[in-house]
């Protein structure tokens, strides 16, 4: 090149290089306004993130979930471009997935759905599944459906209990930066499950303590009522039966019916008052299941729908070891429970049946229950059956499948501890279309002769006798029958008074009936004072609630109101005759 040449080249490169330093500038320019962009981007994010965390710790119920979700879809919109969004949630055990929410607008839907395949590898994973194409799709099993609403790709994004499933109409629609936003989103929505479970969880326990004490207030006054019916069911019974000692024949059938009538509404209240007792301390005794067989069933018939044929077949004795209001819990709540399979079944013949009849297992029958002898009891209805996930709960605490308002989920599951208690065991069987069974083995006992009551017990005496009761209508039918026996009778009308006629009248009186509830001085305060101060002298107590004698310590025995005034006089002496 000439220098003539090289000289003509100067201005062009000066104009060349004029023109770089400005393409220099303008790229420099262009790495500065993508810095911004992705900062200020960044920082849409944060703000986006720290809003949903905002929600999230507004949360003071379940009920709150929804606002979470729907901050949540209001924040990722900007962010990201999609044609659909929903949040799967599955269950802590990874078997089930139990909610499934379709996001859109400010509006969602939540119902359960099996767990996709989907779902399940990229929770497996840890990381996003992206399926970009529907080619992708049809491999991890995304349904038809979807493709047919013209969705060609989806993203799974993991957090600690589902995913967030994105979907677009356009292939390929997510970049990675749209899937880091995601995992961002997936964290925080991580945060909002765990505080959502933590208050469901506090939820339940609170419903948990209110029912609680509902019930222990339902309890109290239903104990309370029971009482004074008692009292007043104890004057009737006892009129009655002392105007039958005097009746003519042609009355005779009228006072018969109405105290049947009368201790019918007896057994009924010592039904209510079996279900308030709040101390739990049981003591196994000899029971005949017959017995408690017998008023579970008497006590159904009188109270369920007349359209139910209760059936029962009992070959027996049948004699167990137990407490036999607890017995009589758990059958009539199996029978309560077959009672409720027909609410939603419409059956021509609907049956309820019990059986009963002593057994003996071996290993080669069964490995549910241990080797032995046993009572077995059968509770079948031909109502609507459970399928295997439910049958397979029905003695989960506080599981129903009735509304809250009808049922509380704890009946079979009192039943199955009831038994438990008893070294026994429950056990269900169902069809979903047919027959529910439930059956009980309790172990088998051998009575004792020497344990058997004597058939007709003597009931004349002429000891001297002292009921003290609060109650007139009870001093004074149970002070006629006693008189009627020969027995000399003196009366109090409470504690204090009872107390007073012991210091005046000394070693005359044999035996006290002392009322368990009185004003001034209870029952109980009696009995301690009079241990001290005569520790020999026999007392009997009258009471109106659900007791064991265990909870009287110095007390001979225990009769509960209302009582037959024949099984009264029994008791008297048979006490009187036991040996100091």
């Amino acid at each position: 090149m000439t220098p003539s040449q090289r000289q003509e080249l100067i201005p062009r490169i000066d104009a060349l290089g004029a023109r770089l330093r400005w393409v220099a500038i303008l790229l420099e320019h262009e790495q500065l306004y993508r810095k911004a962009l992705a900062s200020e981007r960044a920082a849409q994010v944060g703000l986006s993130l720290h809003r949903v965390r905002d929600e999230i710790l507004r949360m003071k119920s379940g009920n709150a979930w929804v606002s979470v979700l729907d901050t949540l879809y209001k924040e990722l919109t900007p962010l990201v471009d999609f044609h659909g969004c929903s949040i799967i949630l599955v269950s802590e055990d990874g078997e089930q997935s139990y909610g499934y929410y379709w996001l859109k607008g400010t509006s969602h839907t939540g119902f359960e759905i099996g767990i996709p395949s989907s779902v399940e590898e990229a929770m497996r994973r840890g990381r996003p599944l992206y399926r970009n194409n529907p080619s992708a799709m049809r491999k991890w099993g995304d349904s038809e459906e979807l493709l047919d609403a013209g969705i060609r790709c989806v993203v799974d994004v993991p957090f600690a209990s589902g995913t967030i499933a994105m979907n677009d109409l356009l292939e390929s629609a997510f970049d990675q930066d749209d899937i880091d936003i995601l995992q961002r989103f997936a964290l925080v929505l991580s945060e909002a499950h765990r505080r959502l479970r933590d208050l469901e969880t506090l939820e339940l326990k609170a419903r948990e303590l209110q029912h609680a004490q509902k019930m222990e207030a339902v309890g109290q006054l239903t104990a309370g009522i029971a009482h004074n019916f008692n009292n007043m069911l104890q004057g009737v019974i006892g009129n009655l039966e002392l105007a039958l000692a005097d009746a003519v024949p042609e009355k005779r059938k009228h006072l018969d019916t109405a105290l049947v009538s009368a201790e019918r509404a007896a057994d009924m209240v010592q039904q209510l008052l079996m279900f308030t007792r709040q101390d739990t301390r049981r003591v196994h005794r000899l029971v005949d299941l017959r017995d408690v067989l017998n008023d579970a069933m008497a006590l159904c018939r009188r109270t369920f729908d007349r359209k139910l044929s209760l059936e029962m077949d009992i070959a027996g004795p049948l004699p167990v070891m137990g407490d036999s209001m607890q017995l009589h819990q758990v059958f009539l709540n199996l029978l309560i429970n077959a009672r409720d399979a027909f609410e939603d079944c419409s059956r021509e013949s609907p049956v309820i049946g019990v059986s009963a009849l002593p057994v003996s297992v071996d290993h080669s029958q069964t490995d549910e229950i241990p080797p032995g002898s046993y009572i077995r009891v059968c509770v079948t209805d031909n109502g609507q059956g459970m399928d295997e996930e439910t049958r397979s709960k029905v003695f989960q605490p506080f599981f129903t499948t009735k509304s809250v308002d009808q049922g509380t989920g704890l009946g079979l599951s009192t039943a199955f501890g009831i038994v438990q208690d008893h070294d026994g065991r429950i056990l269900c069987d169902s069809d979903a279309v047919a027959e529910t069974r439930f059956t009980v083995y309790l172990p088998a006992a051998v009575p004792s002769e020497a344990a058997a009551p004597p058939s007709s017990p003597a009931v004349q005496g002429s000891e001297t006798v002292l009921i003290v009761d609060d109650e007139q209508v009870v001093r004074d039918t149970a002070g006629q029958m006693l008189t009627m026996n020969g027995y000399e009778v003196l009366y109090a009308a409470d504690g204090r008074e009872g107390i007073e006629q012991c210091r005046q009248h000394g070693d005359d009186i044999d035996i006290i009936l002392l009322d368990q509830s009185m004003p001034r001085m209870s029952g109980r305060e009696v009995l301690a004072e009079l241990r001290v101060s005569q520790p020999h002298l026999k007392v009997v107590i009258f009471t109106g609630f659900a007791a064991d004698i265990d909870e009287f310590a110095g007390a001979d025995d225990l009769i509960a109101k209302p009582f037959s005034l024949r099984r009264l006089v029994a008791k008297v002496r048979e006490v009187l005759d036991r040996p100091s």
